[in-house]
Formats: structure tokens, C-alpha cells, sequence
């Protein structure tokens, strides 16, 4: 998700404009990290409500 970021900070302080390519180039690795993240909630929130019910 990084490099979204960085992209997305750097064209909003530093006045540039980006392009498509860029856009995809930083939007797949950031849509794996929000995936990745989903996962790792998801099996926590997963085992907190199981140790609640046993």
C-alpha cells in the first residue's frame, strides 16, 4: 500500500499530475495489501469470537 501513498501524497504536495500507468503500477500492490489486511483481521476477529463461545 505504500506506493499508492507515496503517490498519492507526492501529487497532492508536490503539484504533479500522474497517469494511468502509474495509477495501475500503484493500485494492484495496494489492492494485495488491502486484501492481505482483510485476511489477517478477518482470522483474528475469527478466533476472538470462537474463544468468546468456548
Amino acid at each position: 500500500m505504500v506506493p499508492a501513498l507515496i503517490d498519492g501524497l507526492t501529487q497532492a504536495y508536490m503539484n504533479r499530475e500522474s497517469n494511468n500507468w502509474l495509477r495501475l503500477a500503484t493500485g494492484i500492490p495496494a489492492g494485495a495489501g488491502c486484501m492481505a489486511l482483510a485476511a489477517i483481521l478477518g482470522k483474528w476477529i475469527g478466533h476472538l469470537i470462537l474463544a468468546v463461545i468456548n
